[in-house]
């Protein structure tokens, strides 16, 4: 759980992004990843690595730094490693 201080500081995404509360988006995750609409964990992942992309994380903004990377959103083979 959270080591803040301040009850109820994580109670909506307002609050979360104000304290940068770790287990609320944690609890988010997995509830976009659980989502009983879909058809497993597998759907659920590729679903929301589709919001994630939709918002430009995970590709390059095309931005004049040298050393620009597009950062990592891993797909689900590197989760299914035995």
């Amino acid at each position: 759980g959270c080591t803040h201080k301040n009850a109820g500081h994580a109670s909506n995404l307002r609050d979360a992004l104000a304290n940068s509360c770790n287990s609320y988006f944690s609890h988010i995750y997995r509830m976009a990843i659980d989502n009983p609409r879909l058809q497993g964990k597998h759907a659920g992942y590729l679903k929301w690595k589709e919001y994630v992309n939709s918002f430009g994380l995970g590709v390059k903004l095309g931005i004049d730094l040298p050393s620009e990377d597009r950062g990592s959103i891993p797909d689900t083979g590197r989760y299914n490693r035995d």
